[in-house]
């Protein structure tokens, strides 16, 4: 089955720190929890304050759609990436990161993304900050067209670009009649609110989002009100992927909606699965946690699994990302923990 993504190419820089008190205090918009976006000059005089104040634990690759594609590569699966890094060491330094994912249709350009991520030692939770870096994809290309035509799932997520959303919205124009176009637009998405990102939401079958950014997008209107009222998925296959379990249980399009540390549920028309959140012993990082679910969910998805047991696998997988920082997590990935 080939997979394909679509998002932001990130250095992750991550720190760690006791409290987001003094940040808050030195004038920084960084909220544990939360999302920002900052300019090269806002990041310098960030990092400038963390690396004073702050613990540097390491850097990695990342992004949202990267982090699960590079998941689910681990998984076996055949995956693709479209998106752009930098002429730079650090555009090398991502596409090398992305293990096990075709990286060809990569744009190399300009100067590279970076996310910083401060890691609050009192809550465990992390701020992130995204830094912009220059952005040049073309969803028209001959490459790009060919490969989306063949795609089985397209996953989607935010990209800190005014044109983003118009250039994803172009893929999803060119996907195969039965590719599942699955969505977590991130709280950078969200903030933009669902007139922007309503192309994206046309197509979507699978919508991830949390709390906070399904608040965001459909302002305040409860799950079953979006649903009745066709705000994501109109025009989304009906059985996407062919007659796989998942979507004989659950309609689409569905909803994955993550709470953290109140579980996660899936709903759709005529459906609704909740699962708890599993126990862990320790936090180390929660900032892959979203992507994990992602992952987990669609890989069970795709193996033919049912609702009830691919919403526990992919809550079992956020959980186990918890005991690593970045994308360590993915390194140990075993078919004992994908399915545990």
């Amino acid at each position: 089955m080939i997979v394909a993504g679509c998002g932001a190419l990130n250095l992750d820089i991550i720190y760690e720190i006791e409290s987001m008190e003094p940040i808050s205090q030195a004038g920084f918009p960084l909220e544990a929890g939360r999302e920002c976006v900052l300019d090269h000059s806002q990041a310098r005089e960030l990092l400038d304050f963390l690396n004073s104040s702050a613990t540097l634990i390491g850097k990695s690759g990342g992004g949202s759609a990267a982090n699960t594609i590079c998941a689910l590569a681990k998984m076996g699966h055949r995956c693709y990436f479209l998106g752009t890094v930098g002429e730079d060491e650090e555009g090398e330094f991502l596409t090398n990161s992305m293990t096990g994912v075709d990286c060809s249709l990569v744009t190399r350009f300009g100067k590279s993304s970076m996310c910083i991520i401060v890691i609050d030692r009192i809550n465990n939770d992390r701020a992130l900050a995204v830094v912009p870096g220059d952005f040049a994809l073309d969803p028209d290309h001959p490459k790009i067209r060919m490969l989306l035509e063949n795609t089985r799932i397209l996953h989607i997520s935010s990209l800190a670009h005014e044109e983003g959303p118009r250039v994803q919205e172009g893929l999803t124009g060119t996907t195969g009649e039965n590719c599942l176009v699955s969505f977590d637009p991130g709280e950078i998405y969200a903030q933009r609110g669902l007139d922007d990102i309503s192309g994206i939401l046309d197509k979507t079958g699978l919508l991830f989002a949390s709390d906070v950014e399904f608040a965001s997008i459909f302002q305040g209107k409860s799950v079953m009100e979006v649903l009745s009222q066709k705000l994501f998925g109109a025009h989304a296959p009906e059985r996407p992927l062919g007659d796989l379990p998942f979507f004989q249980q659950m309609a689409s399009p569905v909803l994955a909606k993550k709470s953290g540390s109140k579980g996660a549920l899936l709903a759709s028309r005529n459906n609704v699965i909740h699962c708890p959140a599993k126990k862990v012993e320790s936090v180390k990082d929660n900032t892959g946690a979203g992507d994990a679910f992602n992952a987990g969910l669609l890989n069970a998805i795709s193996q033919g699994k049912g609702a009830e047991k691919a919403l526990k696998e992919a809550v079992s997988l956020a959980a186990f990302s918890l005991g690593f920082a970045g994308r360590q997590w993915i390194e140990h990935l075993n078919q004992k923990t994908i399915s545990h």
